[in-house]
C-alpha cells in the first residue's frame, strides 16, 4: 500500500470519527424504555421503534416515564420526541425538572414519528426530562436533544405607529418597548381577593389593573424614585406603571 493511500485512509478514520465525537457532542438520543417508569411499561408490539422498545400505558392520571441527562455545561436544547399517537391526536405534559412546561399537542400517527417540541435549557450536571399523561393514550420512543442558539429578538419600532399617539401611549409604548426581551410580564385577573391572595413579592412585582376610574398601581417595588404614571387609551382605561429601568 503506497504512502498516499495510507493518508488518505487516515484522513478519511479521522474525518468520521471527528463527525461522530461532533453528533454526540451536538445531540443526544435518550431511550424512553431506559426511564423510569410509573405506571407505564416497556413494549415492542408497534414495529418501528429504536432502541429495544418503547414505552405504553399512559392510562392513568400521574403515569410517567423520567429520563436522566447529565450535561457538562448549562445550555440550550432543542426537544424532540419520537411518538405514536394512533386513534386521533393527543396532549400530554412535558417535564424539565420538575417543572411542568406545559401542555404538548402530539398529532395522530399509526407510526413512530419525531416532533419538535421547543427550546429547553438544561443545568450543568444531571436533569431530569419527564413525560407525564394528560390524555395519555400515546407511545413514546424516545427524546432527542440537541445544542440550539437563544432566537433573535426581533427589533421593533422606538415609537408607536399610529399618528399623533397621546402621552399616555406614548409612555406606555416606551415602557413595554424597554422591558421587551428583558422580562417577562404576568398577572391574575380578579378582584381584591385574588390579588391578596397571590401578595406582594419584591422580586416579581404585581401587575395590577382596574376598569373603572380607580387607579392601581401596576408595579409595586421599592425603588419609588423611578417611576412615571401611564394611562392609556389602547385596551384598559387605566393603567398606572411604575419604571424600575
Amino acid at each position: 500500500m503506497d504512502t498516499d493511500m495510507i493518508i488518505s485512509k487516515t484522513r478519511f478514520v479521522f474525518f468520521c470519527f471527528s463527525t461522530t465525537i461532533s453528533f454526540f457532542c451536538q445531540a443526544q438520543v435518550l431511550e424512553a424504555e431506559k426511564g423510569v417508569l410509573v405506571g407505564t411499561q416497556v413494549a415492542t408490539q408497534r414495529t418501528g421503534y429504536l432502541g429495544t422498545g418503547y414505552v405504553t400505558g399512559f392510562d392513568s392520571d400521574g403515569d410517567k416515564v423520567t429520563m436522566t441527562v447529565d450535561v457538562i455545561k448549562g445550555n440550550l436544547y432543542n426537544l424532540y420526541i419520537r411518538y405514536a399517537a394512533p386513534f386521533g391526536e393527543k396532549y400530554n405534559f412535558v417535564y424539565v425538572n420538575n417543572l411542568n412546561l406545559g401542555t404538548v399537542q402530539f398529532s395522530a400517527s399509526d407510526s413512530f414519528k419525531e416532533t419538535l417540541v421547543g427550546k429547553v435549557f438544561l443545568d450543568k450536571g444531571v436533569n431530569t426530562i419527564a413525560i407525564v399523561k394528560e390524555w395519555g393514550f400515546f407511545e413514546l420512543d424516545n427524546i432527542r436533544l440537541e445544542k440550539t442558539l437563544p432566537s433573535e429578538i426581533n427589533q421593533i419600532a422606538s415609537n408607536v405607529v399610529i399618528p399623533n399617539p397621546s402621552a399616555a401611549t406614548s409612555a406606555l409604548y416606551n415602557f413595554l418597548s424597554k422591558t421587551y426581551g428583558k422580562v417577562i410580564l404576568s398577572g391574575q385577573y380578579g378582584g381584591d381577593v385574588e390579588f391578596n391572595r397571590i401578595g406582594l413579592n419584591r422580586k416579581l412585582e404585581s401587575i395590577r389593573h382596574h376598569t373603572d376610574d380607580r387607579e392601581l398601581p401596576a408595579f409595586e417595588f421599592d425603588r419609588a424614585s423611578k417611576h412615571f404614571l401611564v394611562a392609556t387609551e389602547l385596551f384598559l382605561p387605566k393603567i398606572v406603571a411604575q419604571n424600575y429601568f
